[in-house]
């Protein structure tokens, strides 16, 4: 999959002291996935769209999936194809048109024999799990202007050392357990919480 040219400068010219910072604590960083560059991240991937050359700023996914509407609706339709009356009746309102227009400029979405499904591109990508972590990884570098990686491997933690997001605010670690079903249904078990 072609990563969109600003995305490739993003990841060559951000630097933080996460790695060294890690190091300080005592901990010994296995690997995470790359911060722009991770293939199993939807990402936006036009500045200005070739269909229609409507306009977006650099920010413009990330803002989305700050919304929970949005967010509700990618998945949605990353997890099987939709009709627009489905989508209308779990989500209808004044956003959702805006919404798949973009998801179709951005080449996230299609829209193909009345079903509104994921691109091509993300055949591989089975549900929005990276990109939640992604996000909030990019919530804390872009917002709190504080180093964080996503997709964490840790030598010697619990369950292989497998930690969604890593972040270190003001010399304070904080580790973040992604999850994007309802909050009624996920339990203590699901968290994984440990005492590390």
């Amino acid at each position: 999959m072609d990563t969109p040219k600003w995305f490739v400068m993003r990841e060559l010219t951000y630097k933080d002291d996460f790695e060294l910072i890690l190091k300080r604590q005592g901990w010994h960083l296995l690997g995470c996935k790359p911060l722009y560059n991770d293939p199993d991240v939807i990402k936006q991937r036009w500045i200005e769209s070739p269909d229609t050359g409507n306009r977006y700023g650099p920010e413009a996914f990330f803002d989305r999936l700050g919304e929970n509407t949005f967010r509700k609706i990618l998945s949605f339709i990353f997890s099987g194809p939709r009709t627009k009356e489905e989508l209308e009746q779990r989500y209808g309102g004044k956003k959702l048109n805006g919404y798949l227009d973009f998801l179709k400029e951005q080449e996230i979405a299609v829209y193909e024999g009345g079903l509104w499904r994921k691109a091509p591109r993300y055949t591989h990508v089975q549900d929005m799990s990276r990109t939640l972590e992604w996000y909030v990884a990019e919530w804390f570098r872009h917002v709190l202007k504080a180093p964080a990686r996503h997709s964490v491997h840790i030598e010697g933690i619990g369950d292989g050392g497998d930690l969604d997001d890593v972040a270190f605010v003001d010399g304070a670690r904080m580790m973040v357990e992604c999850k994007s079903g309802d909050p009624a249904n996920i339990t203590e078990a699901h968290l994984g919480t440990s005492e590390n």
